[in-house]
């Protein structure tokens, strides 16, 4: 098989939230990062006295994890503010992201509602010039893989 050429690079990614599950707000501006984990099924490894390799079954999926990395700023209305509230308050929030930007034909990546369960203040170091950032954790039970239009 060819190697494929088809490999994307993150630098186009676009990140949304919403409230409300309708309305999206872009944060693509303020997003670093996005990273998954958490999310591996249940599975059992049962022997017999006949076989040499397992009989396998798997089970249900847990929630998953999702880690958002964001540029810490202090407006109002800016993220860190809305997912601290969100935070605070366990509003129920949406997030969405698509790897290749909203592109058409490309995918994009919609979580069910869930809850910010962590949601680190800004920390700083006095010799460091790195920007400042803050990370949240988004707890859900689901997210969906579906095809820009």
């Amino acid at each position: 098989m060819a190697q494929t050429t088809g490999g994307l690079v993150g630098i186009a990614t676009k990140v949304e939230y919403s409230l409300n599950g309708s309305t999206w707000t872009d944060v693509s501006g303020y997003s670093i990062a996005v990273a998954w984990g958490g999310a591996a099924r249940g599975k059992a490894d049962r022997f017999t006295f006949d076989g040499d390799v397992p009989i396998v079954g798997v089970g249900k999926r847990p929630s998953i994890d999702i880690t958002f990395s964001i540029v810490y700023t202090e407006g109002a209305s800016d993220p860190f503010a809305v997912f601290w509230s969100a935070y605070e308050l366990r509003t129920p929030i949406w997030f969405r992201w698509s790897p290749k930007g909203a592109v058409s034909g490309s995918f994009e990546f919609t979580s069910d509602s869930g809850f910010i369960t962590a949601c680190t203040p800004p920390v700083a170091e006095a010799s460091a010039a790195d920007i400042i950032m803050s990370e949240l954790v988004f707890s859900v039970a689901k997210v969906t893989k579906s095809t820009n239009a």
